[in-house]
């Protein structure tokens, strides 16, 4: 769960870390990580909230690059699940 920034420059970065490190794990593991937000969640701290999540998705550019990481739409993943 991408949590709202918290205004802890360390909790926030421990945070913005954990997830960062569990995309390169499924990047690299050909398997799927599923990140989720609450629009409303971005209400405080609006700009360093969608600052992190501008950073995240670079973050996933890089391993789509390297790895060939895949995003996908809830429909699309239960319609791949569906087909397995």
């Amino acid at each position: 769960f991408l949590r709202p920034i918290t205004g802890n420059k360390l909790v926030d970065g421990l945070h913005t870390k954990l997830i960062k490190n569990g995309m390169a794990e499924a990047a690299k593991n050909n398997s799927n990580f599923h990140l989720w937000a609450h629009p409303h969640n971005f209400g405080k701290h609006k700009e360093a909230n969608l600052d992190r999540l501008e950073d995240l998705l670079k973050y996933f550019n890089t391993l789509k690059n390297e790895f060939g990481m895949q995003s996908y739409t809830m429909k699309e993943m239960d319609d791949l699940c569906k087909a397995a």
